[in-house]
């Protein structure tokens, strides 16, 4: 009976430690990155100041920027500035999460080829939360939030 004991304290104890020594636990919180050794200064990644004009940058098949900040009832003009040689990108602008046509409030006419850069202007959005993404590259996205 005590060597059971026994046993079974030993495997609770080692449990205990391999759970605690775990290099990746959820937390439910997002990960805290380390600041990046290559720039003196970081950029916030949430804008916080509601504008009429921002460049996105499309580099490797993705946005730089996952969120951005309208201002409400105002007309903004987005500039991707497409970094991907050969690579088509666009930008449009969705009510839903789910990017889906239907739910398109901005379609873009034309893509740009890179490396080059244009500009899409986006109409006056009421406030509240919108979607983006590259129509071309759906996995290209991000969260307009406009005040």
């Amino acid at each position: 009976m005590r060597r059971s004991f026994t046993v079974l304290a030993l495997v609770c104890v080692l449990a205990a430690i391999s759970v605690g020594c775990s290099k990746q636990r959820d937390t439910g919180l997002p990960a805290i990155q380390p600041p990046s050794s290559t720039s003196a200064s970081a950029s916030p990644s949430v804008p916080t100041t509601p504008v009429t004009a921002v460049t996105i940058v499309a580099k490797t098949i993705q946005w730089d920027l996952k969120q951005l900040l309208f201002k409400a009832n105002a007309t903004v003009t987005v500039t991707v500035d497409n970094q991907d040689a050969g690579i088509p990108h666009d930008f449009g602008v969705y009510s839903n999460a789910a990017r889906t046509p239907d739910k398109e409030i901005d379609k873009p006419a034309t893509d740009v080829t890179g490396p080059a850069k244009k500009d899409y202007t986006i109409k006056p959005l009421k406030a509240g939360t919108y979607y983006f993404q590259c129509d071309i590259h759906p996995s290209m996205n991000g969260t307009i939030t406009v005040k």
